[in-house]
């Protein structure tokens, strides 16, 4: 569904992803790993179109890497933001309104869709955004993007109070990890649904660690 084939990104003169090819599929997970200041979420911005960059960024059969941003949103690509970018002094629901691209016409997921997922936000319905907790923003935020009707959602590292975590488990914040493993089961449970309801639900998970730019 969607394919990157040396794929550069540069801040001015400086040159942070240098030459990345990767291919996330139909119901996919995938995860790009690597410490701070590798280019991950570079990667994801450039193929938003949000940073210079060069390579082909192919979505769906359509090479996007020339379309400017607001094109790429509209061909079904969803970005969460890192910093969440909630309208504070509108209410949770009207975030979640907000985050439709036709008004009006409902696409593959409903604000009652987003209830189920995240209850939290129900009770916050008529809440004004900058009122609720951080987490409820991460909630609110990766909730406004699938209103979008995307088939396809990059969602930038999530932060949140560090704590002691489990062996294997590294630098993932616990409220993030819940909020990524609810997020991953509600769209896999939907892509069930659309496909073929006798198919499993499984979690296909791919990681791509990041060092220096490049894989």
């Amino acid at each position: 569904m969607l394919k990157t084939n040396d794929l550069h990104a540069y801040y001015g003169k400086s040159h942070i992803i240098q030459g990345i090819s990767f291919s996330v599929g139909e119901g996919e997970i995938v995860s790009l790993l690597g410490r701070n200041g590798v280019g991950r979420s570079t990667t994801i911005k450039a193929i938003m179109g949000e940073v210079e960059h060069t390579g082909s960024i192919n979505f769906k059969g359509e090479e996007i890497s020339q379309l400017p941003t607001h094109e790429i949103a509209r061909r079904g690509l969803g970005y969460v933001p890192e910093n969440r970018d909630i309208f504070p002094t509108m209410t949770t629901l009207q975030n979640l309104h907000l985050g439709m691209k036709k008004k009006g016409k409902t696409g593959r997921w409903t604000v009652e869709d987003m209830y189920n997922m995240f209850p939290n936000l129900r009770a916050r319905s008529h809440v004004l955004a900058g009122m609720i907790s951080g987490g409820e923003q991460q909630m609110l935020t990766i909730c406004r993007t699938l209103m979008g009707d995307v088939p396809d959602v990059h969602r930038d590292r999530m932060s949140g109070r560090q704590r002691a975590l489990p062996p294997g488990v590294v630098g993932l914040p616990p409220l993030a990890s819940d909020l990524l493993f609810v997020l991953a089961h509600f769209l896999q449970t939907s892509f069930k649904r659309e496909t073929d309801p006798q198919l499993p639900i499984v979690h296909p998970v791919h990681c791509r660690s990041l060092s220096r730019g490049s894989y």
